[in-house]
């Protein structure tokens, strides 16, 4: 028997290995990209898979398709990144196409570069890896001598035919074309050729505004327009981005009819937290005419909880509470909601449109609203920031043991913002702590809260009203005051008896260390043990009682009822061993 060569075991081996990998690609979402899309996954030009031959994918949109072009999904994958071969990249319409796969395949064409099909279906199958575009050639001349582009609509009736006032001129950008002329445009239009195919922008479902670059849709059914669609924008430019899809219009909007200076002055309201009033549509402020198309008056502008009131300007004001519509049928906007108006700075734009709105900081300021170019400006005074300090604060963990509504050391307010408390003593947080300490430092940990938490787990409740130290762990040294901010984090301190003050003004704790007969006294208390009962008699400021085992059985009551056993009994500082009868 004669042995099969080493190179036909190979070019074998090889042809098994490529027919293996002949496997369909299935599941994916794929685009026809290129240079009439910008090279984009639009979901015009997207492939839909075959339910009955998976791996199979069809795109039956009619489309002129030119330039070079390649098949893959939004991230370009490798795996579905479809191309042509370096050697073989150009396509003949009509003959399946073979496509090459991965990062570095190259961009497919036609025969003739300059040609354009109109598209009838394009097929691409994954699992013979072949590319099959069904159309007609119409013609073999240049693609950029395309057809022309026009904005279409009811402003140039029922038909929208193509008109050459609202041809788009392409400019020295590429793929950016403009209409540039004054013009007054209202009611639904879109961006397109006269056959309505090869190009044919529509609505993304929002309204456009005047002065922001719309983002369309290829192959939309749906119009545009503005969120009025009797509104009229008197227009002075518009700018359409084929690459990007995108449409600007550049003018002023106007309302259902044009307005000029010389006109009968228009009624404006003010919306919002203004002169008491809250952003709802039936609470408004009707601003005086103080020239032609020019309105101004004296405002107060009240804080909403963030720091800002909001500004709405209309020219009607709703009948209830819930009447959002008629106050936004007539309403005037910035183009981006929130924007801030600077106190005696440039007037900003208003525009038609619903639901943005301006903010300003609190204050009194002359309102001041120009309807001849479409601005609102606010001159004036800042409320000054008001400062508001809780009443109290609490010590939390200084006794050694930590709970959200152990209100037993507070700090006084001593002036407005300082909060002191001369005797406090700062324990270790142990569960039953020694008789006798060990002879290394012992630290106590804690932090402050302005408010009570309703049970001994409540931290949620308590959460926002917590003040403590930049970093966990931070040591506060006796004497020196240490950086307070809001927060969760402890400090820490050798234990023993101190004077706390605490400064929400400058934002400092400082603990003075009591020596001496002064933290005698401060400790002083004496434990008395009885037949079912442990009494402490004195001051204190902290008692806590633990059973045999280490357990907690009571805190900061002077009288505790127990049965019969061994107790210790800690106050202040001071630990004592009790036998109870």
């Amino acid at each position: 028997m004669r042995k099969i060569s080493t190179f036909l075991m190979i070019a074998l081996f090889a042809m098994i290995s490529f027919s293996a990998s002949a496997t369909a690609v299935t599941g994916k979402t794929l685009y026809l990209l290129g240079g009439i899309n910008g090279w984009s996954s639009n979901d015009s030009y997207k492939f839909t898979e075959s339910t009955t031959t998976p791996g199979v994918y069809t795109l039956e949109t009619s489309f002129k398709l030119y330039g070079a072009f390649k098949v893959a999904d939004k991230g370009w994958t490798a795996e579905t990144n479809w191309g042509a071969s370096s050697s073989t990249n150009t396509l003949t319409v009509g003959t399946a196409f073979t496509l090459s796969a991965g990062a570095s395949s190259a961009n497919i064409t036609f025969a003739t570069a300059t040609d354009t099909c109109q598209v009838s279906k394009i097929t691409l199958d994954t699992d013979a890896g072949t590319l099959l575009v069904e159309g007609t050639v119409i013609h073999a001349g240049d693609p950029t001598a395309e057809s022309p582009i026009y904005l279409r609509g009811a402003f140039g009736g029922t038909t929208w035919p193509v008109m050459a006032d609202y041809k788009f001129i392409k400019t020295t950008t590429d793929g950016v074309y403009e209409i540039n002329k004054s013009f007054e445009l209202t009611g639904a239009f879109k961006v397109a050729t006269e056959d309505w195919t090869t190009v044919n922008f529509g609505s993304n479902g929002n309204a456009i505004v005047a002065g922001t670059e719309y983002t369309m849709t290829s192959g939309s059914n749906s119009n545009i327009a503005f969120a009025n669609t009797t509104d009229t924008c008197e227009v002075t430019k518009v700018t359409f981005n084929k690459t990007a899809g995108t449409l600007l219009i550049t003018g002023t909007m106007k309302g259902t009819t044009p307005v000029t200076p010389t006109e009968k002055a228009e009624t404006i309201y003010l919306l919002g937290q203004i002169n008491g009033n809250a952003m709802s549509p039936e609470q408004g402020v009707k601003v005086d005419s103080i020239g032609v198309k020019l309105y101004g008056d004296s405002i107060t502008v009240a804080d909403s909880g963030d720091g800002y009131g909001y500004i709405g300007v209309a020219n009607a004001i709703g009948a209830s509470a819930t009447d959002w519509a008629t106050v936004n049928a007539s309403r005037w906007i910035p183009a981006t909601n929130g924007t801030e108006i600077e106190i005696g700075g440039a007037a900003q734009k208003m525009q038609r449109g619903i639901d943005n709105s301006w903010k300003a900081a609190p204050g009194r300021y002359f309102c001041t609203i120009n309807m001849a170019d479409s601005t609102i400006a606010l001159a004036g005074t800042k409320a000054p920031v008001v400062v508001s300090y809780p009443e109290k604060l609490y010590i939390m963990g200084y006794s050694g043991s930590w709970s959200p509504n152990d209100s037993t050391a507070i700090l006084t307010a001593s002036s407005e913002g300082v909060y002191n408390n001369a005797s406090v003593v700062f324990v270790a947080p142990t569960g039953a702590p020694a008789i006798e300490p060990a002879a290394e430092t012992v630290y106590s940990y804690f932090s402050f809260t302005s408010k009570m938490g309703t049970s001994a787990t409540d931290w949620d409740g308590i959460a926002a009203s917590r003040y403590g130290a930049e970093t966990d762990g931070t040591v506060v040294t006796n004497g020196v005051a240490a950086n307070l901010v809001k927060g969760t984090n402890a400090f820490k301190v050798e234990a023993g008896t101190y004077s706390v003050k605490v400064s929400l003004v400058d934002n400092t704790v400082k603990l003075d260390k009591i020596t001496g007969v002064a933290a005698v006294n401060a400790a002083s208390a004496r434990v008395i043990a009885g037949n079912g009962v442990i009494n402490v008699i004195g001051s204190y400021n902290t008692i806590n009682v633990y059973n045999a085992a280490g357990m907690l059985i009571s805190r900061n009551q002077a009288n505790v009822n127990c049965a019969p056993g061994m107790y210790l009994v800690q106050v202040n500082n001071k630990v004592s061993k009790v036998i109870v009868k």
